[in-house]
């Protein structure tokens, strides 16, 4: 004769199945509330740093170019940078397009600790460039 009990013990009652779904959808969805945001954004960091290495090559090449074919000439470098509110592309070999935020020569004032826009006796020029496609920036001050 058969054990009619070990018949029924056979799979799922319909209620424990409704109720695994039920906590299932629970759990999915705090999880998607605590985890969308970070998978979606992710790529935001990446992006941020690919524009400062592009920005960085094109000061690198800036850089570069200077004491080889500016000889240390600051008015020179200016004019090979470009106007400032423009954009360029001329240092990253026509890869990189990049706006010159500022290229003006500086001083400091010593009493004050201020910079202070000079003129081209002065030996200090401060050139800032800008990611076309995003709000990094980059600066950097060459000395005569």
């Amino acid at each position: 004769m058969k054990n009619v009990a070990n018949d029924k013990m056979k799979g799922f009652t319909l209620i424990e199945f409704i109720l695994t779904i039920t906590i299932m959808a629970i759990v999915g969805t705090m999880m998607y509330t605590f985890m969308g945001s970070s998978v979606t954004k992710s790529s935001i960091p990446l992006g941020r740093l690919q524009a400062s290495f592009t920005l960085q090559k094109v000061m690198e090449n800036i850089t570069a170019d200077y004491p080889k074919n500016y000889a240390f000439d600051l008015p020179g470098l200016q004019a090979s940078i470009g106007a400032e509110g423009t954009d360029q592309s001329s240092y990253g070999n026509g890869q990189y397009t990049y706006t010159v935020v500022e290229n003006h020569f500086i001083s400091f004032n010593p009493s004050t600790h201020e910079e202070q826009t000079g003129s081209a006796t002065d030996n200090l020029l401060k050139v800032t460039i800008k990611d076309k496609n995003s709000s990094e920036t980059l600066t950097k001050i060459f000395v005569q």
